[in-house]
């Protein structure tokens, strides 16, 4: 079979079939050309422009490289085991498929946009309740919507039944389909090992690097307590197993928590919220979160510059199309507020007794828009400045993801010959890791305007102090 071949700065050269060319080449694919990686990094790491398109091109070369390998290692086992002589085939065809696709649900700023809509779920199409999973994302629901109600897995020729359930974490006879749901969703998934490498080489930060070489070559497969297959890694490959943890925790405490970044994806977000109340962006149906007809017959894709451009020529009808474009206009001119805190001392020094009220409010949006009122109106009567209501932001990032595999099922597994044991039960250093995540989350803050704490942060202080308290 002929294959074409696309250059990657992460992997080299990613060999392409005809029948993935074909899906490339749909709607669904192209649009994510124009959805960036990392939602707003870009403002705090310039480099950071790179797009979910070429991320899910790199997911499905590193999931395509797993199965090959554990083709080698057990296809003889597993045609004897699920009496199928193409197993392997079939199952590098739904390895690569389902990668491929796996992001064709992100919207708009990637998780900030994802953010606003969730925050509106009254506002989204009511054919997605039916693919509503506790543990699914919106991008999720909407990837799931699409195996199930389009023909992109059909023409790269697998199962969409088997490849829904198997992106599902769902049961598929005949196959060893637990190694393939750890492949799509685990702490050693195709996902994870593409967006370490290329957030830190985009980024510019010397965080992200992993051998994904030696990780790749000594993954395994072992019986679980449910005797089912799941992947493994050997203990040969303890240390690159330590150093993927470590790297990971780099990225999210530095990147992708770094205070700029929670709150210029915050801002964002409220460009969309608002923007999804004033009515300017509806969405009927799935297809028209993801793209629409325009009046002169061609497709418009809804991406990050679709929403830029929707808000900034619209005209202020109402007072939630006014606050968008208040907020968007911080956003393209750069003119930040600035936060009370950038670390843990800080916080600390800040929010004192107040610290565990103050994350509760984090949680519920208009619990946040509340506070940031009060706090207006309180700077406002202490201070002439003139300064306007949006420059008092509380950013929050929900960040459930932090948890650095809390729970034994996503944990990284270590084989040895004869038993199979949790990655951090074996180096101390990992459980440090997790607990040092979960204590130094800066995932919220307070920013106010610059000039108010260049000059008068004590007062501030004291301001929010008394704020908080009074919510």
């Amino acid at each position: 079979m002929t294959k074409k071949r696309i250059r990657d700065p992460i992997h080299g050269y990613i060999f392409l079939y005809p029948e993935e060319i074909e899906v490339i080449d749909t709607p669904y694919m192209q649009r994510l050309r124009y959805i960036k990686q990392n939602g707003t990094t870009y403002l705090t790491y310039p480099s950071a422009l790179h797009s979910r398109f070429e991320h899910s091109l790199g997911t499905m070369k590193v999931a395509g490289d797993i199965i090959r390998t554990l083709n080698s290692k057990y296809g003889s086992l597993w045609k004897q085991e699920y009496k199928d002589e193409n197993i392997c085939n079939t199952l590098e065809k739904l390895a690569r498929s389902i990668a491929l696709i796996h992001d064709t649900g992100h919207l708009m700023f990637s998780h900030a946009g994802e953010k606003a809509l969730e925050e509106q779920t009254e506002k989204l199409p009511k054919e997605l309740q039916k693919f509503q999973k506790a543990d699914f994302a919106l991008h999720e629901m909407i990837t799931a919507y699409l195996m199930k109600n389009t023909d992109l897995l059909e023409r790269m020729k697998v199962d969409p039944n088997t490849a829904f359930n198997i992106f599902c974490s769902k049961d598929v006879n005949g196959l060893p389909w637990k190694v393939l749901s750890n492949l799509i969703r685990s702490q050693l998934d195709a996902d994870k090992l593409d967006y370490f490498l290329r957030d830190g080489y985009f980024t510019g930060v010397e965080f992200g690097k992993i051998d994904i070489q030696r990780i790749i070559s000594d993954l395994e497969v072992k019986k679980d307590a449910l005797n089912r297959d799941v992947l493994c890694l050997s203990h040969r490959s303890i240390s690159a197993a330590e150093t993927l943890i470590m790297e990971r925790y780099k990225l999210y405490r530095w990147v992708y928590l770094h205070h700029k970044v929670v709150l210029t994806d915050e801002l964002i977000n409220r460009v969309i919220y608002y923007a999804i109340e004033g009515d300017l962006l509806t969405f009927e149906t799935v297809e028209d979160i993801l793209f629409r007809e325009n009046n002169a017959g061609g497709l418009v894709y809804i991406t990050d510059d679709y929403v830029i451009h929707k808000v900034n020529s619209a005209e202020q009808n109402n007072n939630s199309i006014k606050m968008s474009k208040k907020y968007l206009k911080m956003l393209l001119e750069r003119k930040l507020p600035k936060p009370l805190w950038k670390n843990l001392v800080e916080r600390k020094e800040v929010l004192q007794e107040l610290l565990g009220k103050f994350s509760g409010i984090c949680a519920n949006f208009q619990k946040r828009i509340e506070l940031e009122d009060k706090i207006y109106d309180k700077l406002k009567s202490k201070f002439k400045n003139n300064f306007s209501r949006e420059e008092i932001v509380i950013p929050y990032k929900k960040f459930d993801v932090y948890k650095l595999a809390v729970e034994a099922e996503e944990e990284i597994r270590i084989s040895f010959d004869d038993k199979v044991e949790p990655l951090s039960d074996i180096r101390p250093v990992v459980k440090d890791i997790k607990h040092r995540a979960r204590e130094e989350a800066l995932y919220a803050y307070i920013c106010l305007p610059t000039s108010l704490i260049n000059n008068y942060r004590k007062d501030c202080i004291n301001i929010v102090l008394k704020a908080v308290d009074e919510i």
